[in-house]
This record gives C-alpha cells, structure tokens and sequence, in this order.
C-alpha cells in the first residue's frame, strides 16, 4: 500500500492535459473554440470520406454503367458536398454567441432535416434525367448520406463540449 501512495509513483502518473499535449490536441477554453473546433473536425473528416466515396463511387460506377455510372458518382458527390456543408455553416452562423449542448444538438437536428429536404429536391429535379444512372446516384446518395450524418454525430458525441447546469439554483 505505501508504494502506491509514495511520491515517485504519484509524479508517474500523467494528468489530462499531459496526455492531450502529447495527442498534440489543444485545450478548449471557450464555447466558441468548441464550436468552432467540431466545425472544422466535421469538415475534415468529411472531406476524406468524400474523397474516399467518390473515388469508389467513380470505379464501381465506371464498372457498372460506363459514363453514366461515372456522372451519376459526380452528381451524387456534389449533392454530398452540399449536404456535408450544411452542418459546419448552421455552426459557423451560430458560433458567435454562447452556445449550450441543447441548442448545439437543436441546431444538429435542424441541419438533418434541411439535408433530408435537399435531398428530396435532387431527386425528384433529376427524375426525368436520362444522362446518369438513377440507381447507382441513388445508392451513392443513401450511402454518403449515412456517411456524412455519422461523421456529425461521432463527433458531436465524442466532443468535449462543455456543460453545466443550474438545476439547483432553480428550486430555490
């Protein structure tokens, strides 16, 4: 028991913010940084998955219906753009006020349901198209979708945005 408590073991033991100084991750002072860092987490980590999904996009599009496969993955990637924007832009407007973790996950919500609306608009424009396989830009479409909305919420979920309540101050 006395090793466990003796001072050379204690200076061992590493604090969070060491471990976030090696991680090279910086720390979160303000509700704006928070904002602003999930902002910019989302559009990295949607930019590679983007990337990722349109270079498949394009060789199993190109494999299943030559140049139509191909303008299919391409209209899917720029409607994907769009959709993966939408969330950092509704944090971007609203960053400059103090933001809680309630109007942060409203605001994530409201952004799903425009992107859904987007989606719909796409679809039924490019019905009648004839230029571009519907199926596969359907398939690239769902599967960005659930790509870029589970990127949003690993991220929200998995960030270290800060909370307090006043519950108690209410009763009094």
């Amino acid at each position: 028991m006395a090793l466990l408590n003796s001072p050379n073991n204690q200076s061992k033991k590493k604090s969070a913010a060491d471990v976030d100084a090696q991680l090279g991750l910086e720390p979160v002072h303000s509700s704006e940084d928070t904002v602003e860092s999930l902002m910019w987490r989302i559009v990295r980590y949607s930019a590679v998955a983007l990337v990722a999904l349109a270079v498949i996009g394009a060789i199993v599009g190109w494999f299943m219906a030559g140049a139509h496969g191909i303008v299919a993955a391409v209209i899917a990637l720029v409607i994907l753009l769009i959709f993966s924007l939408m969330t950092p832009a509704v944090f971007g407007a609203l960053a400059h006020g103090k933001m809680t973790f309630s109007m942060l996950t409203a605001c994530l919500v409201v952004s799903w349901m425009i992107k859904i609306v987007i989606i719909i608009i796409a679809l039924v424009a490019l019905k009648s198209a004839t230029w571009f396989d519907h199926r596969l830009f359907a398939i690239y479409v769902v599967v960005g979708a659930i790509v870029v909305i589970g990127i949003e919420a690993y991220v929200v979920l998995t960030s270290r945005f800060p909370y307090v309540s006043n519950a108690g101050e209410d009763k009094k």
